[in-house]
């Protein structure tokens, strides 16, 4: 499904979500595509930055697309050469902005990483809170409490020293 979720944010932009392309990023580092957005609370959605207004929409649409064309129609495979060319670089991969936040102004730290994940079930609470850098807010917003950030060669884990 994460292949589908360009192909869908440009169908919910036709269908009048105008900001629908700016979510991608965001909706992509949470692993929510088309196929779940029914299932996720809008409450989810617009801690990630998505208007309410939007957040509904995304929903309803969700279910309508699976049902359209666009869903069903196969992407066209990428065309790489046999031999890369040295020259050309490849792009740099998304990077997004953590905060680790201890309660009562006690210190935060700033971390870099590549998305999000699930916790564990059995993880243990934590005595801070995980922010990120919302693009679309141009600011730093709360996790949700069922995720924390995948860190650039990092275990979050290991950042459990107070400050």
């Amino acid at each position: 499904s994460p292949l589908k979720l360009p192909r869908f944010l440009t169908y919910t932009k036709n269908k009048g979500v105008s900001r629908a392309l700016q979510y991608q990023n965001v909706l992509k580092g949470v692993d929510f595509g088309p196929d779940i957005l029914p299932l996720v609370g809008t409450d989810s959605l617009t801690n990630l930055g998505v208007s309410d207004g939007d957040a509904i929409r995304l929903k309803s649409l969700a279910a309508d697309w699976w049902k359209s064309p666009e869903a069903r129609r196969r992407s066209e495979p990428v065309k790489r050469p046999i031999e890369p060319d040295s020259d050309e670089e490849a792009p740099p991969a998304k990077r997004y902005r953590f905060e680790k936040r201890w309660p009562d102004d006690q210190g935060a730290r700033t971390l870099f990483g590549s998305g999000t994940k699930e916790i564990d079930d059995g993880a243990e609470p934590n005595n801070f809170t995980w922010f990120y850098h919302c693009e679309i807010r141009n600011m730093m917003v709360e996790l949700p409490s069922h995720l924390e950030p995948i860190l650039d060669g990092e275990d979050p884990a290991d950042f459990d020293a107070d400050y």
